[in-house]
């Protein structure tokens, strides 16, 4: 658990550095500094560090070096085609996959969080950024689907929709989101959330027809009406817990409330999806992936709420609460879930 622990605190501690740093040239060296520690850990893993990363290599040792396979989303083999020309070692083709992620990931935070050591220890703890070690087409389609939060938030319907269209090259999964846009607004009233959690519900309801439609586009979709025992409902549990959090603490926002209010929108509706997913008993790795797209929206809410506590004791209990739980939840979740434990180095590296 050692490199995951020393790559959230070094990574969180240079973007710390950075937001308190008036001197230009040393805030982007701590960017780059933090940047290349969350690079670092994706590329330089073993193939057995996450369950679906023997797949990914699989995949990539049979890419042809001038032609695309045809077995998956365009985005993703122009990936590896890519990677293939440096060199037939998949620590090449992890190190793209890592510098595409990261880059669209913590250029976001950067760029439309004030408190952006907050939104990137959100990001590592919850789960984001370690969801690259399994789903990797996914993962990048959600990396690339957060470049087009900005549109979403200044309403901007056309470039929302060109960006996620881009994402989809990675994972078709991504324009689930699209109809998003029309659903967020700078309200977000008791009564549609209350919709929303009703909306899940007629959901489960139809879910089987939902995923026959589905496969009419992707075949892929059928695994995901599969009956599992999965590990889902912790999660769900917890994001269930924090969404109702959310809401509570919804009426206390004073600055960035219309901000809060589309994000808190997304983030409710993730948890909606959270929860037909685990209801319906649904394979894990399925549907219940397709919160992530939602869920991100809690890596701008944190500092939200961190920037509305009024006194310097609050900030500090809170900030000492919240590092102490994320942390610990990041911590049992990376160790127990998805084989991200041990981390072993790749050994033609180290």
């Amino acid at each position: 658990m050692l490199p995951y622990a020393i790559n959230l605190y070094l990574s969180t501690v240079f973007l710390l550095i950075a937001n308190n740093q008036k001197n230009i040239q040393i805030r982007i060296f701590c960017y780059l500094l933090s940047g290349l520690s969350l690079v670092f850990l994706i590329s330089m893993r073993f193939f057995t560090v996450g369950t679906d990363t023997r797949n990914y290599v699989t995949k990539f040792a049979k890419q042809p070096a001038d032609s695309l396979l045809g077995e998956n989303e365009v985005g993703f083999e122009f990936l590896m085609l890519v990677a293939k020309q440096f060199s037939e070692e998949y620590f090449v083709f992890l190190f793209f996959v890592a510098l595409v992620f990261v880059t669209c990931c913590l250029t976001i935070i950067i760029r439309n969080i004030k408190s952006y050591e907050v939104g990137l220890f959100v990001f590592i703890t919850m789960g984001f950024y370690s969801f690259i070690f399994n789903g990797t087409r996914q993962g990048l389609a959600l990396s690339v689907f957060m470049v087009s939060l900005p549109y979403l938030v200044n309403r901007n319907l056309f470039k929302y929709i060109v960006v996620i269209v881009c994402a989809s090259l990675f994972h078709k999964s991504v324009l689930i989101t699209i109809p998003l846009y029309f659903f967020t607004s700078k309200f977000c009233s008791y009564k549609k959330i209350i919709t929303i959690f009703f909306s899940s519900f007629v959901l489960l309801l139809l879910f089987e027809q939902i995923i026959v439609f589905a496969t009419l586009f992707d075949e892929k979709y059928s695994g995901y009406s599969l009956q599992h025992n999965s590990g889902g409902y912790y999660i769900t549990g917890l994001n269930l817990l924090i969404c109702l959090s959310l809401i509570f603490i919804k009426k206390f926002i004073r600055y960035e409330k219309e901000i809060y209010n589309q994000f808190l929108t997304m983030y409710v509706i993730g948890t909606a999806i959270s929860l037909v997913a685990v209801l319906s008993g649904t394979n894990a790795s399925g549907f219940l992936r397709l919160s992530l797209y939602f869920n991100v929206s809690l890596v701008f809410l944190v500092p939200i709420v961190f920037r509305n506590i009024r006194t310097e004791l609050n900030k500090l209990i809170f900030s000492f609460l919240f590092v102490f739980f994320f942390s610990a939840y990041y911590f049992v979740t990376t160790s127990t879930f998805s084989n991200l434990a041990p981390y072993i180095f790749n050994p033609i590296l180290f």
